[in-house]
């Protein structure tokens, strides 16, 4: 064997190889490229442009039955870096002097474009444009290995029919995977087997095959980590969203609870703070006014008071019609909860009186009062953290009494705040139970 000198390069040196190779080396992440532009696409990832294109190349316009929108993006954007990879391939056994193999590149290049721009202009046939890939991924590096000589004289070329079963597992079921995948292991032994017949009339030198050994093993493991990467951050995102959705429903609290341990849910509380809002003369107001602007009107109204109520650390129980329904003190017991309920009441009175919702002012009339409450998780669907108890009867009742821009509190809220702002008596009134003292508040101390 011939001894090589320190300076020259060596069979893994990347300038000892043909250009189309050395070119190659830039398409082993086109897969990966692929994901990062679907991600673009749908929103769930980082804005990645894969080498610079447009989002708008890999958009397939809807059809009647077919399937989502990021899976058509996706295929889509699958098939133009496949068709890219394939075209290098093609031009890199051009170079290393292998025609057959060339050849069928060239003409798997032509099927993926003639099927890529019908389905971008279309947007039809999915499944057969799936499937038609799927079969042809799966057997076209099997072909090629064998043109080649077998699995080691192509350099593990056929490692690229694993590309079948990873299509399976992303666009179909999973249990069809496992068959594509039986189906690669076939193939892969196959091709193994062809390694013990007579080499080609023209093999791949050892120079060639130690440069395929890389491409390809590096080119399907960039693959592999590209595919995972995507289902991770995919993975990641969804259960953001889904968080982000069950805590717009649940207190946090409530919600790890819920997830940690699905069963019942009830507490007791042995003193906490209830307030009932709704909008004066709704009624009045809703009959002049289209159903999307009475919509819009609420949703103003209330998103400023969701600030308030975030901004101090409260509970947004519910809302029923124009009636707005908070708490402190649950779920998480707090020793002031009836000092900062008043204090935000006060600070939503402030923002109705200077603020119109869609060119209309409202008045709002406010009760609250403070006592034990039972709170807890109520259905199987469409669950709400709702609160019970006397407390929460008699705070609506006092709403029901108060006057228009004003804040009214039972005697028992009194008590609990009067040290830190200023009322005045306004009556009382008998519930069930005993005679509830008003007090209407008027202000700060100083």
């Amino acid at each position: 064997m011939r001894r090589m000198s320190p300076t020259e390069p060596g069979p893994w040196s990347l300038e000892s190889l043909p250009p189309a190779v050395r070119v190659l080396g830039k398409a082993t992440s086109t897969a990966s490229g692929a994901i990062a532009e679907h991600q673009a696409l749908t929103g769930r990832g980082p804005a990645v442009r894969w080498l610079g294109l447009p989002a708008s190349w890999f958009e397939v316009p809807p059809s009647p039955g077919e399937t989502s929108e990021p899976r058509r993006s996706l295929l889509a954007a699958l098939l133009f870096s496949g068709g890219v990879s394939i075209v290098v391939w093609a031009l890199t056994y051009a170079a290393m002097n292998q025609p057959i193999a060339a050849g069928i590149e060239a003409v798997y290049a032509l099927v993926t474009a003639v099927t890529f721009l019908g389905y971008r202009l279309t947007g039809r046939g999915f499944r057969t444009v799936l499937r038609l890939h799927m079969v042809l991924v799966s057997l076209m590096p099997f072909v090629i290995s064998m043109v080649l000589g077998g699995f080691l004289r192509s350099g593990g070329f056929s490692l690229w029919g694993l590309l079948g079963p990873m299509a399976a597992l992303v666009f179909e079921r999973p249990r069809w995977a496992w068959l594509w995948l039986g189906g690669f292991v076939l193939l892969l032994g196959g091709a193994v087997l062809a390694d013990a017949m007579p080499p080609p009339a023209q093999p791949l030198t050892p120079e060639q095959v130690a440069a395929m050994v890389v491409l390809n093993t590096s080119g399907v493991a960039v693959l592999t980590f590209g595919l995972l990467y995507y289902f991770l951050e995919a993975s990641h995102q969804e259960q953001h969203r889904a968080d982000l959705l069950l805590l717009n429903v649940l207190p946090r609290e409530i919600a790890e609870r819920l997830k940690a341990d699905p069963g019942p849910l009830a507490e007791h509380f042995d003193s906490a703070t209830i307030l009932f809002a709704d909008i004066v003369g709704f009624t009045r107001v809703a009959s002049g006014l289209p159903p999307l602007q009475v919509l819009e009107l609420l949703n103003g109204l209330f998103s400023a008071f969701d600030s308030i109520v975030a901004r101090h650390g409260l509970e947004k129980i519910k809302t029923i019609g124009d009636c707005y329904m908070i708490a402190a003190g649950v779920p998480s017991p707090r020793p002031d909860h009836a000092e900062v309920l008043v204090e935000a009441a006060l600070k939503m009175q402030e923002c109705v009186r200077t603020r119109s919702f869609v060119g209309t002012r409202v008045q709002m009339r406010m009760g609250i009062h403070s006592g034990p409450v039972a709170a807890g998780v109520i259905g199987r669907q469409r669950f709400t953290y709702d609160l019970w108890g006397d407390a929460v009867n008699v705070a609506s009742r006092i709403e029901a009494r108060a006057t228009a821009g004003d804040v009214v509190v039972s005697g028992d809220t009194w008590e609990l705040v009067k040290h830190r702002f200023t009322g005045e008596r306004i009556g009382s009134f008998a519930p069930t139970g005993g005679v509830i003292d008003l007090w209407r508040i008027v202000g700060r101390k100083d």
